[in-house]
């Protein structure tokens, strides 16, 4: 029996047509086209890389619903990687956790890369690593960063004005710094054992500057100073500078008219000591 077109067309082509529709609403929809979750949080992003298997643990806080954390690498949200803000992962090699957070803490993980987009962090604690870089310019809102006990070389901020900032304990030679000038709780500065010789200071006024252990005088220190706030202190009101530490690495030092011009702006320089800088004993510079 000959098979006419018109049989085709009535009897066989509807049954294929059943079948393939069957077979495709037999299947989860995202495995084509992705969750609503997953898509709504990639445009943020916080991406970790280790050399070897470690237990890292991840702390946030103000985590965007729909947050995911991508363990496998595939680039999209399978079961068991949701994210809510506190939970300790194996990871080997990158893994990135997406969505908005505004407080992101991940201390003493042996990490050795972060690249981070993230438009509503403000909060960054990633100290006791093993990074060599870190690249905060695609975090505006970022206003109080922990970075310190790594081996960074170069730090990489943008214009975020901060409230406290502790980069101290790495190898840095330079840095640049906006202070907010509306927060009132008092700006804390520390940027102590690096191998800084140019410091700068721009817009508010610390409360309270660490930067001993570093490489900064002579001509590097007058612009330090320049850099500063003037501070309208009156009489024994200052705002404290830890300047030089106790050890013989250190390689700040500033003359006696340095120092004198320091304390004009309202500014005391002191040795490094335990607990308030301004119970620390006064440096009086070189002669």
């Amino acid at each position: 029996m000959s098979i006419t077109n018109g049989y085709i067309k009535s009897k066989i082509l509807p049954l294929l047509l059943g079948m393939v529709m069957l077979g495709f609403a037999s299947c989860d929809p995202s495995e084509y086209f992705g969750t609503e979750e997953e898509s709504a949080g990639k445009e943020n992003y916080i991406k970790i890389t280790t050399e070897s298997l470690v237990n890292v643990e991840l702390v946030a806080v103000g985590v965007e619903a729909g947050s995911w954390i991508d363990l496998n690498g595939n680039g999209k949200k399978d079961k068991g990687e949701d994210f809510n803000g506190l939970d300790t992962y194996e990871v080997e090699g990158t893994v990135a956790v997406y969505g908005k957070i505004d407080d992101f803490n991940c201390p003493d993980n042996q990490i050795t890369k972060l690249e981070i987009n993230n438009q509503s962090l403000s909060r960054l604690d990633c100290s006791g690593n093993q990074l060599t870089e870190l690249n905060v310019t695609k975090i505006p809102k970022l206003n109080v960063l922990d970075c310190k006990n790594n081996q960074i070389e170069n730090l990489q901020l943008a214009k975020q004005k901060f409230i406290r900032i502790d980069c101290s304990n790495n190898k840095l030679k330079s840095l640049s710094i906006f202070v907010e000038t509306k927060y009132t709780g008092g700006v804390a500065i520390h940027c102590n054992d690096n191998q800084i010789e140019k410091l700068s200071l721009n817009g508010g006024i610390p409360l309270y500057i660490y930067c001993h252990h570093n490489r900064i005088n002579g001509e590097n220190f007058n612009k330090f100073l320049e850099s500063l706030g003037k501070y309208n202190s009156s009489g024994e009101d200052f705002r404290y500078c830890a300047f030089v530490g106790d050890s013989a690495k250190e390689e700040n030092f500033a003359t006696e008219g340095q120092v004198t011009a320091a304390k004009n702006k309202g500014w005391q320089l002191v040795y490094n000591c335990v607990g308030y800088a301004g119970n620390c004993p006064v440096y009086k510079g070189r002669k």
